[in-house]
Protein backbone atom coordinates (compact mmCIF):
# COMPACT_ATOMS: atom_id res chain seq x y z
CA UNK A 1 0.00 0.00 0.00
CA UNK A 2 1.36 3.48 -0.50
CA UNK A 3 0.93 6.08 1.40
CA UNK A 4 2.18 10.04 0.94
CA UNK A 5 4.41 11.48 3.79
CA UNK A 6 4.65 15.29 4.40
CA UNK A 7 8.46 15.98 6.00
CA UNK A 8 9.31 19.37 7.78
CA UNK A 9 13.28 19.39 6.52
CA UNK A 10 13.94 22.36 8.52
CA UNK A 11 12.49 20.83 12.07
CA UNK A 12 13.26 17.21 11.01
CA UNK A 13 9.83 16.16 11.48
CA UNK A 14 7.26 13.90 9.92
CA UNK A 15 4.15 16.19 9.71
CA UNK A 16 1.78 13.55 8.41
CA UNK A 17 0.61 10.99 5.80
CA UNK A 18 -2.41 10.40 3.35
CA UNK A 19 -3.35 7.52 1.38
CA UNK A 20 -3.68 10.45 -1.10
CA UNK A 21 -1.81 12.63 -2.65
CA UNK A 22 -4.73 15.70 -2.25
CA UNK A 23 -4.47 14.85 1.07
CA UNK A 24 -0.73 14.93 1.69
CA UNK A 25 -0.97 18.57 -0.42
CA UNK A 26 -3.76 19.85 2.19
CA UNK A 27 -1.66 18.75 5.30
CA UNK A 28 1.42 20.44 3.81
CA UNK A 29 -0.87 23.55 3.02
CA UNK A 30 -2.29 23.42 6.42
CA UNK A 31 0.95 22.75 8.44
CA UNK A 32 2.14 26.12 6.30
CA UNK A 33 -0.59 28.17 7.16
CA UNK A 34 0.28 27.21 11.06
CA UNK A 35 3.97 28.53 10.84
CA UNK A 36 2.85 31.22 9.51
CA UNK A 37 0.56 32.42 11.89
CA UNK A 38 2.96 31.38 14.19
CA UNK A 39 6.03 33.48 13.03
CA UNK A 40 3.41 36.54 12.78
CA UNK A 41 2.11 36.71 16.20
CA UNK A 42 5.09 36.11 17.42
CA UNK A 43 6.64 39.23 15.18
CA UNK A 44 4.28 41.57 15.80
CA UNK A 45 3.39 39.97 19.86
CA UNK A 46 0.26 39.26 19.12
CA UNK A 47 -1.83 36.91 21.21
CA UNK A 48 -2.66 33.32 20.33
CA UNK A 49 -6.52 34.47 20.37
CA UNK A 50 -5.46 37.53 17.09
CA UNK A 51 -5.64 36.33 13.91
CA UNK A 52 -2.84 37.63 11.70
CA UNK A 53 -3.58 39.15 8.57
CA UNK A 54 -2.70 36.89 5.77
CA UNK A 55 -2.85 39.47 2.71
CA UNK A 56 0.13 40.91 3.84
CA UNK A 57 3.44 40.53 2.30
CA UNK A 58 5.02 39.54 5.47
CA UNK A 59 2.57 36.47 5.95
CA UNK A 60 2.74 35.48 2.49
CA UNK A 61 6.61 35.41 2.70
CA UNK A 62 6.23 33.03 6.03
CA UNK A 63 4.24 30.79 4.60
CA UNK A 64 5.98 30.38 0.96
CA UNK A 65 9.31 29.64 2.89
CA UNK A 66 6.92 27.46 5.66
CA UNK A 67 5.95 25.61 2.54
CA UNK A 68 8.79 25.22 0.29
CA UNK A 69 10.49 23.53 3.31
CA UNK A 70 8.52 20.38 3.20
CA UNK A 71 8.43 17.94 0.99
CA UNK A 72 5.37 15.19 -0.05
CA UNK A 73 7.48 11.90 -0.64
CA UNK A 74 5.88 8.46 -2.01
CA UNK A 75 6.47 5.35 0.26
CA UNK A 76 5.46 2.15 -0.01
CA UNK A 77 3.82 0.48 3.27
CA UNK A 78 4.60 -3.61 3.59
CA UNK A 79 2.90 -5.93 5.91
CA UNK A 80 5.32 -7.37 8.59
CA UNK A 81 4.59 -10.77 9.08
Amino acid sequence: MDTEVVVDWAARRVVGSSTKKQGAELIRADEAAKIADGLIRRERELGSHIEPDRDTEAWKLAYRVAYDRMTVTNTELRDVE
